[in-house]
């Protein structure tokens, strides 16, 4: 082989060693460039997502400040908690208000309402992959990711059903449903009205079934109903040192009138 033969098979490997270097290369910082064009085009998203918010700020401010103002009247009409106690003087003050006459009431206890939670928007981050992935390798994987536990919300809203047995006349029966209905600061809902007409007085006779709202985690605090007059607590239950004397006296009352009885039966048979 001559020196020129082997120059220009050098000279061949070089100029193939050279495009081949250039492919390479430019393959490379094709790649790279891609992947930047990709990088900065979903910057140029969160620019422009993150330029509306600042534009925007004041009316979303505005419009949170509203949101809360909204919030914060909806909870206002819910006591914190409803009783037995709070059922029956509710059932007491609607009587006396209206000149009505209750005479049962059945109070079942109260139960939570489950309100729906607002699902968060989804996002290509936050988004599950239920299908199966493929690796590098060809090797069929299962996804592990498991969905996070919704959390438990920190206000609940409870419903207490309270049922009463009813006389009265049509126009205070309107007045009752209304008072029900258009309470704003125990909130109240009728479940059911039955009534039916008395031949006998002219009046209504029948039940409503209402229901008493209650939320719980809020700023409120439960307060026992006060009830002016009425004492609370007692040093004996079941009165019985009152009532010892009081069965006593009437003992040796009823003890003195059977003397005197046989006294006098003896008077008369001496008499005789």
């Amino acid at each position: 082989m001559n020196k020129n033969y082997a120059g220009l098979i050098l000279g061949v490997i070089g100029l193939l060693l050279i495009v081949f270097g250039y492919m390479y290369i430019w393959n490379n910082i094709g790649e790279k460039t891609d992947a930047l064009n990709v990088e900065n085009a979903a910057l140029d998203e969160e620019v422009t997502h993150l330029k509306d918010l600042a534009d925007h700020k004041e009316q979303y401010l505005a419009d949170t400040e509203a949101m809360k103002q909204e919030n914060d009247e909806i909870i206002a009409q819910f006591p914190a908690d409803v009783k037995n106690e709070d059922e029956i003087l509710y059932a007491d003050q609607t009587e006396k208000s209206y000149l009505a006459s209750i005479t049962a009431i059945a109070m079942p206890g109260s139960n939570v309402i489950e309100v729906a939670q607002p699902e968060p928007e989804a996002t290509e981050e936050s988004e599950e992959v239920t299908e199966e992935a493929t690796a590098e390798e060809g090797e069929v994987v299962e996804d592990t990711a498991t969905e996070a536990a919704p959390s438990t919300p920190s206000i609940m809203l409870y419903q207490t059903p309270v049922t009463v047995t009813i006389n009265s006349t049509y126009s205070q029966m309107k007045e009752i449903v209304d008072a029900i209905t258009a309470d704003k600061s125990n909130k109240k809902s009728i479940d059911m009205l039955t009534m039916n007409f008395d031949e006998d007085t002219g009046d209504l006779t029948g039940a409503i079934s209402y229901s008493m709202y209650s939320l719980s985690g809020t700023d409120k605090t439960y307060t026992s109903p006060s009830l002016p007059g009425v004492g609370t607590g007692t040093d004996d239950l079941f009165n019985t040192a009152e009532r010892k004397q009081k069965i006593a006296a009437e003992n040796a009352k009823a003890a003195a009138q059977a003397a005197a009885s046989a006294a006098e039966r003896a008077a008369a048979v001496a008499g005789n």
